[in-house]
Formats: structure tokens, C-alpha cells, sequence
């Protein structure tokens, strides 16, 4: 185990915020440091080289920190436990899964590994076997899963919501102007600080479609950077929905949807079209936050946006012809490419491992998958799959003894529905079953909040209730002598 520099900076950094500060400020650290995905923490030489990125190591000072708190108060672990039970079955049975299923079902099918190493094709395949991945995939599991515990619990035992609105902004407007600093000052020094971010043990690639240069900030890849750009637009966007710091949360959402639009990214924009169809389902419902003003803005800045496209398109005929080749072989051809007839051959084989392995799976982190329902279909079979979509429904579906319009069932609803929205690039581009830290700790703040707002409510109700007796009246006529 070998910390690198920033995982030296993340420590100190850690240990402050751990002995001057709280958990919620540790919480949005660690929202925050998982902009350095692409880094290397620690790396794991026993693990084959793998690495511990810095957002990790920083959810490990945001458990210590909740752990004292669960001393002072043993219930609020049992509610963490209980609000978020589908989680916790999902990632038990995940880190058993992945160091048993391997064994149980060694050989009995042919896989394309997580971490291919001498792999030649595109198509080749080794027989089944326990591997390091199945280790470094179920240590990622148990920390998603501990994400959505550490979050809840620091949130319920919060009084001030602000910091975590504030971190969204400041995370999205960061993620965008890294991408743009990535594209804008190529070929400069600036490339050299790119590198010692992009430290991890990834696939770190850099990518160009004819004269476009795609974007990918200090992230591995075009997909990753697209993958966690598309969950905090979303996250700001429905934050602006519902008029909370409109002003910074909106312009937060608008630069990242530029900043996405013009990555050239089948992630990003399979993101957009997936939220697209998520909120037109809503709005159909008509929610009270969907006001008038709203929904002029969006149509105002949709129709700035094409007409910005267009006039530019046909002033350059050259740029036409790029945007269109670019658009075409990200969208239309994309089926029929390599890539495209990789991942297909990815995807079936979580269908394949589900049926070997007689509904069990085959571990997680035993082969590499293009879809995240048919990675936790192979790895982890029935168990897996209704566990994580029982714990979707939890995450989404409102509670009746919530009171809608206030402020914490507002950001409750715009975390739930970040969190189920941003699956939506993973449900076509995922190798892992992990739904990752980010989707883990929106859940759980967003069950957190709908829980504590229950509570509240619930403890009003009482309080209303609570009267003073009433005096007696005098049933009859009273004889007043003088």
C-alpha cells in the first residue's frame, strides 16, 4: 500500500476536517474530492497495481466521524439501517457473492474479465476464476454502501441544509471549467497538471473525432467525465426547478449542459435524452413546483440553443459537414462499430452468467459488462437485482406522512431524482454492477431528509394536539343571592 501525493493532501485534509469540523462538512468533502476519479490515492500493490481514489479515503474520515455519533445515539444507526435496508442486503450479498459465486461457478462459463491483461480481441474470453477485481469490486460495494449510511446518518443529525447546496454548485461550476480548461489550453503547460491528477490505475484516454477534441477534464475517459457532469446537471437543474438558490443552481446547470453538449459524448447525450423522457413524465403529472416561469426559461433557452447551432452550421459549411460526420458515428453508427459490437458482446454475458449460474450470479467483479442491470444480473442474479431496484423505489417514491412545499421535502425530491436519473448513462456504459459513490450518498441524503421531515411533521401533529383542558361550563341556571 503506497499513498501517492494527493492521497497525502487528502489524509491531512481529512484528519482537519475530522477534528475542527462535522460530519456534514466531511460529507461534502467527499462529494467533493470524487472530481478526482481519474487519481490514485493509494495504490494496492498486493491488488495487481489497483488503486484507491481520493473520494474513497475521504468517505473513510466521513465513517469515523459518523461513528461517533452512533455511539452517542445507538438508535440512529438503526434507523440508518432500516431506511436503507435494500442497500445493505444489496451490498452483503454482493461482498459474499464476490468471494464465493467465482469459486462455486469456476469454469463453468467462459468471461471477458473486468481487467483484461493480454487479452489480443475485442471478443476474447478466459474460463471463469477468482481474481484480485473480485476483491477491489466488493471493497467498492461495501463503500458505496457505507456512502449511503455515512450520508444519512450525517444529515439527520444536521440542522443546516445550506452546505450542501453550495457544494453542488461549486462542484458542477469546477467539473465544467476543468473541461474547458482541458480543451481550451491544449498543448500547454496546463496538460502537465492534467497528467499528475490522471495518476490512477485507469485506462486514461485521450480522444479526438476528426477536428473535434473531446472533453474529459482530469477524468480517465470522454464517458466517465460525461457519466458525473450529467448526475450534477441534474442534481442543479432539479435544485432550480424548485426555486431553491435559483440564481447560482441555475447558471450551475446551464454551463454544465453546455460544457456536456459540446463533449461529443454518446454518454452525455443518452443522459440528456433519458432525463428528457423522466421529466416530460413528471411535468405530465403536473408537480406544484413546475411553475409557469420555469418552464418559459426552458423553452426560451432550448430555442437559443438551436438557433445558436444552426446559424453557426451555416456559416461554416466545413463545421457542418465535421458536426455531422462527429454526431453520426457517436449516434447512428455507433451500433455497428467496434465499440458498439463490444459492447453488445459485453452485455450478453451478464444474460449468460444469470443463466449458468442458476439466478445466483457469478460474482461481482468477475467479467466485465457494457450495461449496469445486466452486470448486477450476472454477478449477483435474483438477490442483486431485486434489492437494487426495491432500493430505487425507495429512493423515489414519496411518503404520505412527508408535507410536500417545504423546504427539506424539496431537496429531498430533487436528490431522489438525481440519483435514479444519473443510472440512466450506467444503464448503457457501466462494466461494474457498482452504482457508485455519488448515487449512494444523493439515496441517502434524500431517505435521510424524507425521514427526518417525517418526523418533524409527525412530532407537530402531537404538539397540536396537545391542548389545554377545557374549563366547565355551568350546565343549568344558577341562583345568585344577594
Amino acid at each position: 500500500m503506497i499513498p501517492t501525493l494527493i492521497g497525502v493532501a487528502t489524509i491531512l485534509l481529512g484528519f482537519w476536517l475530522l477534528l475542527r469540523r462535522g460530519p456534514m462538512e466531511l460529507l461534502c468533502a467527499t462529494l467533493a474530492f470524487n472530481l478526482l476519479d481519474g487519481s490514485a490515492g493509494v495504490i494496492l500493490t498486493s491488488l495487481g497495481g489497483s488503486s484507491i481514489p481520493p473520494g474513497r479515503i475521504m468517505l473513510g474520515f466521513l465513517a469515523l466521524s459518523c461513528f461517533t455519533l452512533v455511539k452517542q445515539d445507538s438508535a440512529l444507526f438503526r434507523r440508518a439501517i432500516a431506511d436503507n435496508v435494500w442497500m445493505v442486503i444489496f451490498c452483503i450479498y454482493s461482498f459474499v457473492g464476490a468471494f464465493l459465486l467465482p469459486r462455486i461457478f469456476q469454469q463453468s462459463i467462459d468471461v471477458f474479465p473486468l481487467r483484461p491483461i493480454g487479452m489480443r480481441h475485442q471478443f476474447d474470453t478466459i474460463p471463469l476464476f477468482f481474481t484480485s477485481q473480485n476483491i477491489t469490486t466488493a471493497v467498492y460495494l461495501v463503500g458505496t454502501g457505507l456512502a449511503a449510511l455515512c450520508c444519512y446518518i450525517a444529515v439527520t443529525r444536521s440542522k443546516n441544509l445550506n452546505p450542501i447546496i453550495t457544494a453542488a454548485v461549486w462542484i458542477t461550476v469546477t467539473h465544467a471549467v476543468l473541461g474547458i480548461l482541458g480543451v481550451a489550453l491544449r498543448g500547454t503547460p496546463w496538460d502537465q497538471v492534467v497528467e499528475f491528477f490522471r495518476n490512477g490505475a485507469y485506462s486514461q484516454v485521450d480522444q479526438r473525432t476528426r477536428n473535434f477534441i473531446r472533453i474529459n477534464g482530469i477524468m480517465p475517459e470522454p464517458s466517465i467525465y460525461a457519466d458525473f457532469g450529467i448526475a450534477w446537471f441534474i442534481l442543479c437543474f432539479e435544485l432550480w426547478l424548485r426555486h431553491i438558490r435559483p440564481l447560482a443552481t441555475g447558471l450551475a446547470a446551464a454551463l454544465m449542459a453546455v460544457v456536456l453538449m459540446l463533449s461529443t459524448s454518446s454518454t452525455a447525450y443518452v443522459g440528456f435524452a433519458g432525463y428528457a423522457v423522466i421529466l416530460l413524465c413528471r411535468a405530465a403529472l403536473m408537480p406544484s413546483y413546475l411553475r409557469a416561469d420555469k418552464l418559459i426559461a426552458i423553452g426560451a433557452i432550448a430555442l437559443f440553443c438551436v438557433a445558436f447551432v444552426a446559424l453557426l452550421l451555416i456559416a461554416s459549411s466545413e463545421a457542418a459537414q465535421a458536426f455531422e460526420e462527429m454526431i453520426r458515428q457517436m449516434t447512428v453508427e455507433k451500433a455497428n462499430s467496434d465499440s458498439g459490437l463490444q459492447r453488445a458482446f459485453w452485455a450478453r454475458q451478464g444474460l449468460d452468467a444469470f443463466m449458468v449460474s442458476y439466478g445466483l450470479g457469478i460474482g461481482a467483479g468477475s467479467f466485465r459488462s457494457s450495461s449496469i442491470i445486466t452486470a448486477i444480473l450476472g454477478g449477483m442474479g435474483v438477490v442483486g437485482i431485486v434489492s437494487f431496484l426495491a432500493y430505487i423505489l425507495k429512493v423515489i417514491w414519496p411518503q404520505s406522512d412527508v408535507p410536500t412545499g417545504s423546504r427539506e421535502a424539496d431537496i429531498a425530491d430533487a436528490l431522489g431524482w438525481t440519483a435514479v436519473a444519473s443510472l440512466v448513462p450506467a444503464i448503457l456504459t457501466q462494466a461494474s454492477p457498482d452504482p457508485g459513490v455519488d448515487f449512494a450518498c444523493f439515496a441517502g441524503i434524500a431517505i435521510a431528509l424524507k425521514s427526518r421531515a417525517a418526523i418533524l411533521n409527525l412530532t407537530f401533529d402531537r404538539a397540536v394536539r396537545i391542548q389545554a383542558p377545557a374549563v366547565r361550563r355551568p350546565t343549568g341556571w344558577r341562583h345568585v343571592s344577594r
